[in-house]
Formats: C-alpha cells, sequence, structure tokens
C-alpha cells in the first residue's frame, strides 16, 4: 500500500501580487475588435515567452526589461505577465494584430 502525504498550499489571499504601471489603457469592450479579425480573442495579458515572439527578441531580452521597469507588467504570485492592449499599443499595433503574431 502506497503512503499518501498530504500537501499544504498556500492561500490564495496570501500569494504577493505585485502591479506595475500600466498608463491609460484603453480596452475595447469583448467582441469589439477590428472588423477583419473578428474572430480573434485577446486575452488581456501574454507571458514573457510570447511577447518575446511578437518582439522578435529572445525571453532573457524582455526579463531584462521587466527588471529594469521598462515594460508594463503585472507580477501574479512568481509569474510574470505582459498587458496585451499596452504592449500593442507600444508597438503602434492593435491588440487583435499582436495576437495573431502569437499563432
Amino acid at each position: 500500500m502506497h503512503h499518501i502525504e498530504k500537501v499544504d498550499r498556500p492561500d490564495p489571499a496570501a500569494v504577493p501580487i505585485t502591479v506595475h504601471p500600466v498608463e491609460n489603457v484603453a480596452c475595447a469592450a469583448p467582441g469589439a475588435q477590428d472588423a477583419d479579425m473578428s474572430d480573434t480573442i485577446v486575452p488581456p495579458t501574454i507571458t514573457v515567452h510570447q511577447a518575446a515572439h511578437a518582439l522578435q527578441v529572445q525571453p532573457s531580452t524582455v526579463y531584462s526589461w521587466v527588471r529594469a521597469d521598462e515594460l508594463p507588467h503585472l507580477r501574479l504570485g512568481g509569474r510574470i505577465r505582459i498587458p496585451t492592449a499596452r504592449l500593442a499599443e507600444l508597438i503602434g499595433i492593435s491588440p487583435a494584430e499582436l495576437v495573431e503574431t502569437l499563432r
């Protein structure tokens, strides 16, 4: 017979969340994407690896921008997320176009 040990999990309310400035991001209402990309679902955030792919840089470059606070980001527990709309605005494309680059 196998012994199963109970694992204590941290209380979700106790996980630290650090929010870094995102500065006046205009978000479209659900379903209000560009007409030619109406089937594109735009997530509120993307991963560091997705941002690196969209920016055509290495993930380590994105991490260095995050460390230097040069790129808007959110820290959720130990994970870093990049706001999709803000990144799209920084590079001059729509959020739907940004998501399309990830495919």
